[in-house]
């Protein structure tokens, strides 16, 4: 009877100490297969693993095409039966390509292969040209811009042109989007040019590019008339648009070099749509050409402009 005792506490502590060392590891699972960040060579992707209780080693499979054929290093996770998020990154892959890629984990009890997953990497922009034409525009005139993303696979790529006028103390804003045709190139009508202002384009991808900053320069309008005929004198007369109260215009002639110098000036009388210039000028014994420049005078928000010109016969 003391034997049989004896016996069943031997089998009874056993049982609690067996389950411990002799529990069997199960093949590790894989799950929730993600791109974790997307760039165009070096993309990184995640997944969970349950390394089933056993010390396991994973690594990724992956490249353009189903057959894989490149592969990241082992990894080894600890033994566990709790899923762990890991993460790779994927090296030597092109922009702008499909990816094929799976998860490999291996224990004591086995390998276990994920599904399939697949993306495609972004693009690659690596500048943006951008020009502005004309570059100084009449008031109210449209700018148009354009440029060309440069780096690999920009065909497609979305820009967008910002713009921040005059005083420029608020952030650039957009005026829209376009997509690069299949050499990278874009275009933009940038509206009207009300006032000097500056001009950037940006790509609307995950490896951003910016173009320089460039500026359109916005000139006053200047018309010019004369007034009625006279033996001796002519009236010219016009308006500047915008109304550009703090300006100065002046009359200039133009010399026998090509070259115009100032002949008269004056201020300009401010009106709600324009402002207004008015010369009186005496005839001479050769016929003149003339024309009126108007500096703005408002610290930069317009340049100059010109009118066109008359021509003045010879007096009498």
């Amino acid at each position: 009877m003391r034997s049989l005792l004896v016996l069943f506490a031997l089998v009874a502590a056993w049982a609690v100490l067996a389950p411990a060392s002799a529990a069997a590891a199960d093949r590790p699972a894989i799950t929730r297969l993600r791109l974790a960040a997307n760039l165009p060579t070096e993309p990184v992707v995640s997944a969970l693993v349950n390394p089933g209780g056993a010390t396991t080693t994973w690594h990724v499979e992956y490249g353009h095409t189903t057959a894989f054929g490149s592969v990241t290093p082992d990894v080894e996770l600890p033994a566990g039966t709790d899923f762990v998020p890991v993460s790779a990154t994927l090296t030597g892959l092109e922009p702008r390509r499909r990816v094929y890629w799976r998860v490999v984990a291996t224990n004591e009890a086995g390998t276990r292969r994920s599904r399939r997953a697949t993306f495609v990497t972004e693009r690659a922009p690596s500048g943006v040209t951008l020009a502005l034409t004309p570059v100084v525009a009449p008031w109210g005139a449209h700018v148009v811009a354009g440029g060309q993303v440069l780096g690999t696979a920009t065909a497609g790529i979305t820009v967008a042109l910002q713009r921040q006028p005059f005083p420029y103390s608020g952030p650039f804003s957009d005026v829209g989007t376009a997509s690069a045709d299949a050499a990278g190139a874009f275009g933009f009508d940038a509206g009207p040019l009300l006032v000097t202002t500056r001009f950037v384009v940006q790509t609307r991808s995950p490896v951003p590019a910016q173009s320089a900053v460039v500026t359109a320069y916005s000139a006053v309008v200047v018309s010019i008339a004369t007034g009625p005929p006279a033996p001796r004198r002519v009236v010219l007369r016009g308006a500047v648009r915008p109304p550009v109260p703090q300006g100065r215009a002046y009359l200039q002639r133009l010399r026998a070099d090509g070259r115009w110098i100032n002949v008269q000036n004056g201020r300009l009388a401010d009106v709600f749509t324009s402002s207004l210039y008015r010369f009186e000028v005496g005839r001479l014994r050769r016929a003149q050409i003339l024309r009126v420049a108007v500096v703005p005078g408002d610290n930069g928000a317009h340049v100059p402009g010109f009118s066109g010109t008359v021509r003045l016969r010879a007096r009498r």
